[in-house]
């Protein structure tokens, strides 16, 4: 994933921060490598250049979270954790009216408006799901329990070495390529497209360029209407009938000042909405 970021930004970016689902963080965390007392989360933590920090705690990245995650698989979401490539915007933070007493009931009126996730930079983020083959299912699991003894603990290396060459290879990995279990992102043995890799950097560097210009626009444009929010909150009556006046809003004389403020505030948020 990081070779893939690396490789569209042309190394500008390099994501810091690594959300898993939370048993393939505990599998990742109890899955040794074999003929070593390293686990595979370990090996990454220390070998990984960039990233600084792992979420293992994210029910909306597991296969069943199919509310959210309609992929149906399990997915990776690296991201740089950082104010500058997105935020959560709120236009109107929660807001508690005065207390109304109506007949023998009590209410307390509240608001809150949100703007949403707001990315700025959205190549700084990547998901990833796993490819993961389910051809020859009866076979693929039978080599996946032969790593795991009955009891669910980790089988020993000397096991681990038993089914390799019952597979015929001493690598793990490569037993799991020839069951066509995982696929080699390394592979090069797809025909040629006809472009140079010169060509292909050129077009990706307009690309990134152009995108940038749009980025860059788009977030201006944002951070405008975003200020404009907030000078709206702090208005007077008076201010608010001019901005109202501004905005094309017809606006009674005896109108209350939070009520006006509110009708404001939904055409300014809708406005932002619509940008980008």
């Amino acid at each position: 994933m990081q070779k893939f970021v690396d490789k569209i930004t042309m190394s500008i970016e390099k994501p810091d921060t690594l959300a898993l689902p939370a048993y393939v963080y505990m599998d990742l965390a109890t899955r040794r490598i074999p003929d070593t007392e390293t686990t595979v989360l370990s090996f990454v933590k220390e070998h990984a250049p960039y990233l600084k920090e792992f979420r293992e705690s994210m029910a909306e990245l597991q296969d069943t979270a199919t509310d959210i995650n309609t992929s149906g698989k399990n997915v990776a979401f690296m991201y740089t954790k950082d104010a500058e490539k997105f935020s959560l915007e709120m236009p109107l933070p929660f807001y508690q009216y005065p207390l109304q007493v109506q007949k023998l009931e009590t209410e307390i009126p509240c608001e809150a408006r949100t703007a949403g996730l707001i990315i700025y930079y959205p190549l700084s983020m990547l998901f990833g799901i796993w490819r993961v083959r389910r051809k020859q299912h009866e076979s693929n699991q039978q080599i996946q329990k032969d790593y795991w003894n009955k009891q669910g603990s980790l089988c020993s290396p000397e096991q681990n070495s038993r089914v390799a060459r019952r597979a015929g290879n001493t690598s793990c990995c490569q037993v799991y390529l020839e069951k066509g279990i995982l696929v080699d992102a390394e592979d090069t043995s797809k025909k040629s497209d006809g472009i140079s890799d010169l060509e292909k950097a050129k077009i990706a560097e307009a690309a990134i360029a152009e995108y940038k210009a749009k980025q860059e626009a788009v977030m201006a444009a944002k951070a405008e209407k975003v200020a404009e929010i907030k000078a709206v909150k702090s208005m007077k009556k008076e201010e608010l009938q001019l901005k109202a006046a501004a905005l094309g809003l017809e606006a009674a004389d005896d109108i209350k000042a939070e009520d006006l403020k509110a009708k404001i505030l939904d055409v300014l948020n809708a406005e932002l909405e619509q940008i980008g």
